[in-house]
């Protein structure tokens, strides 16, 4: 294990992190286009794609791929894990990831799925040891969201150890079983929840907005210490007894809390400019419908979404989606030298259609007579907004027209006066001098 901490070869530089990023935002697009034709099968039935299959295909990607190769590929610039262990956990992750996509597909929960999903396990062990030893001593608001995210794969990879012990000890009840899985899921999700929050504040200190540093970091202690506790709610059931009440204690405490995030986003965005401004004032929007949704399962809502599946769903994109992905795509596309206004519209837009969607085929199944007979236009209109998700992906994966060229000609430049040598910062300077985000490129968004 000392052989991931080793930092002598800086095998993790700008450049590989600019490579991990683009491969994460490829795994995005990869797995929203599988997103899409899982919503046009509700339309008209595709006999080659197999449902079941291509879900954990879907989902599994966006969370390891996607959300978590990027974020984690972020993390460890601003932590300044710059060593071969560091691009070797990134590297596997990219592989595993891609692996798991192939699996699922082809098979969901057959030998080789089950096969790569337990080597995902090792890699995020590993991930979490690389981070946790490059956030040692390190201060600063972002750091300690940072280590909250890190402590709560710990948390996700002790709920994933606890469900194969069910399964090999025969032991306990289904409740047991999904408890296990959703607490597995639940802890990931708040890994990439405070981990998302960090790189925001980054960017955001980066681009001269001002943080709510006692605000936040009141919400934060909260946060860690009650979030976990919220996890039965995903389950049929899991909302009575005392697990029951002190789940729905949490989630009410998580939605005070969350309230500080929303506010913390809009007071950034209005020191901010472009495309900047106006995504953060998105996620501040994304993340107050999350809290709300939260509240209401807490209030007495949570078993009728978790059976009803579709305002499960809603959730579920609504954070990942509006709140998670844009959050990411932020600073990583500026670190790519991308204009986030290319497909920010299109982003919001389609996710508003597919939560619009989602809302109405959550109203007809829920028994709502009125809202059963518009399901088909739910159909059409999740495909719809799936569809514009996806062309913005497509739009922020391809180079801006002329960027190789501009690309080209700052290489050229580099290289055209031997008397001058080009100093770049180092990439861990937030913790060990300056923040690493402002590293990238700092030309403001249209």
């Amino acid at each position: 294990m000392s052989r991931l901490f080793k930092d002598a070869a800086p095998a993790s530089g700008p450049s590989a992190t600019r490579t991990f990023l683009t491969l994460s935002l490829a795994f995005y697009v990869l797995a929203t286009s599988l997103g899409l034709l899982l919503r046009v099968s509700f339309l008209r039935p595709l006999p080659w794609l197999h449902f079941g299959n291509a879900l954990h295909a879907h989902s599994h990607t966006l969370y390891f791929g996607w959300a978590g190769l990027g974020l984690l590929a972020l993390a460890y610039e601003h932590l300044g894990a710059r060593g071969r262990g560091a691009a070797r956990v990134l590297a596997t992750l990219a592989l595993t990831s891609l692996l798991t996509f192939v699996a699922f597909l082809h098979g969901g929960y057959a030998a080789p799925g089950i096969a790569v999903s337990t080597l995902a396990l090792v890699v995020w062990a590993a991930a979490v040891a690389v981070g946790g030893h490059a956030a040692r001593g390190g201060s600063g608001l972002e750091v300690r969201f940072l280590r909250a995210g890190l402590a709560y794969v710990v948390l996700a990879l002790a709920g994933a150890v606890a469900r194969v012990v069910l399964l090999a000890s025969g032991r306990g009840t289904q409740l047991h079983g999904q408890l296990a899985v959703f607490v597995f899921l639940h802890a990931f999700a708040w890994f990439f929840l405070f981990t998302t929050m960090a790189v925001l504040i980054a960017h955001a200190r980066a681009r001269g907005a001002r943080v709510d540093e006692r605000a936040l970091g009141v919400s934060l202690r909260l946060l860690t210490l009650t979030a976990w506790l919220g996890a039965p709610l995903g389950v049929a059931g899991g909302d009575s007894g005392v697990m029951g009440a002190l789940a729905r204690a949490a989630a009410l405490v998580g939605a005070v809390a969350g309230l500080v995030w929303v506010r913390s986003l809009w007071r950034m965005a209005r020191e901010l400019s472009g495309a900047a401004a106006s995504a953060y004032r998105w996620l501040s929007a994304w993340f107050a419908l999350k809290v709300m949704m939260e509240a209401a399962g807490a209030l007495g809502l949570a078993t009728w979404a978790a059976r009803a599946r579709q305002p499960a769903l809603l959730y579920l994109h609504v954070m990942l989606v509006g709140f998670v992905s844009l959050g990411l795509l932020v600073p990583l596309l500026e670190r790519l030298g991308r204009p986030l206004a290319r497909g920010l519209t299109l982003h919001n837009g389609g996710l508003l259609l597919m939560g619009g969607g989602l809302g109405l085929l959550g109203a007809g199944t829920g028994g709502l007579s009125r809202a059963a007979a518009w399901l088909p236009h739910g159909y059409t209109l999740a495909a719809l907004g799936a569809g514009l998700i996806v062309l913005a992906g497509v739009r922020w994966l391809l180079p801006a027209p002329g960027l190789r060229a501009q690309l080209a000609g700052r290489h050229t430049r580099a290289h055209s006066s031997p008397g001058t040598r080009r100093v770049s910062l180092p990439p861990g300077a937030s913790v060990r001098g300056a923040c690493p985000l402002a590293a990238g490129t700092q030309a403001r968004d249209p």
